[in-house]
């Protein structure tokens, strides 16, 4: 496959999330060229450059300004992004935005808007792993029944993802349900196949506008009409469960989001011994967080290609949004952090 054949796509940030996480995944696409990658700091971008051997171009301060790529990969933290929404949708630019996305609903809309479904996406990219596509699938059949109940549990005392988080609320947005538990609240939205959300109770516990523990209780309605009662405990103050937990008439399912192990507890509703569900088959089943990635990028530009949104697209999520934006709520945190 040529160079013109294959889709560009620019890099802006070359930290550990662009370096150890996409960069592996992408410059083993073969239908992908990495046309570019910048960061605010030329050192750093140079050395990841130089060690995926793909082109390096120097920081500059007025995103417009940027080279030409199809796609460009938004990789910096959340409160160094909004000069680049602009400056990308007027250039017709496609935008994949890592994961957090955004604090308040009216923000996710208004920058859609700028951009068709197909050509702005999420990087939630755990709607991609093979155990959360194989429970919604399970759902949407009703092979055990309609899903009634729905709980993520994230987190342990002391426990922090590398620390990213704890910087400044401006430019981290959030604290420890920001950063890493929206994975798995977009996780039990995308499997209901919810439609809308109404978060009935939430308690958060936060410093300095960085939550450390945060306890909801919310409702999903479904495409179908029905609702499904959805609970989260994410946190580094208390012991959780650590999985997900999925609640039908005549079973339960259990599973983690950051095991790459692939496996689903199966119980009955009642409980008793679980167990384990396996795919059919496992060619294709994304297991690891890489091969989710892969699925994830690999589903963002078929639909680049073919016009049309999927999965991966930023409004897709929005619901996800709604829940973290009333759970910042309640702990009296409103709007968009360092936002213009």
């Amino acid at each position: 496959m040529t160079g013109r054949d294959r889709t560009r796509i620019g890099i802006i940030g070359a930290g550990e999330i662009v370096s150890r996480i996409h960069l592996p995944v992408l410059t083993n696409m073969p239908d992908v060229q990495i046309a570019w990658i910048c960061d605010r700091d030329d050192a750093r971008a140079k050395a990841v450059a130089h060690g995926y051997g793909i082109p390096f171009t120097a920081f500059v301060a007025d995103a417009a300004a940027l080279p030409e790529a199809d796609v460009v990969l938004l990789g910096i933290p959340y409160g160094a992004r909004w000069s680049y929404y602009p400056a990308l949708a007027s250039r017709g630019t496609a935008l994949i935005v890592e994961k957090p996305l955004f604090r308040t609903v009216e923000r996710h809309e208004r920058t859609c808007a700028s951009w068709p479904d197909h050509a702005l996406g999420h990087g939630f990219q755990r709607r991609s792993l093979g155990v959360v596509r194989t429970c919604r699938d399970l759902i949407e059949r009703g092979t055990f029944g309609p899903l009634r109940s729905a709980h993520f549990g994230m987190g342990a005392p002391g426990v922090v993802t590398r620390g990213r988080y704890f910087s400044t609320q401006e430019l981290s947005g959030g604290g420890v349900l920001f950063e890493t538990g929206v994975h798995g609240i977009d996780a039990l939205v995308y499997m209901a196949r919810a439609r809308d959300v109404r978060v009935k109770r939430a308690h958060m516990l936060a410093e300095a506008g960085l939550d450390m523990h945060t306890e909801a209780e919310f409702e999903l309605r479904t495409q179908d009409g029905s609702t499904v009662d959805a609970t989260i405990e994410i946190s580094c103050l208390r012991d959780t469960s650590n999985r997900i937990e999925l609640g039908f008439d005549r079973a339960r399912l259990r599973f983690s989001l950051f095991d790459a192990n692939g496996r689903i507890s199966l119980g009955s509703a009642g409980g008793g011994d679980d167990l384990e569900l396996t795919p059919a088959t496992p060619r294709g089943y994304p297991y690891t967080h890489a091969q989710a990635l892969f699925a994830h990028w690999n589903a963002f530009l078929s639909g680049l290609r073919e016009g049309r949104a999927n999965h991966t697209a930023a409004r897709d999520s929005v619901l996800t949004t709604a829940i973290v934006e009333q759970c910042y709520a309640a702990a009296g945190l409103h709007g968009e952090p360092g936002a213009p």
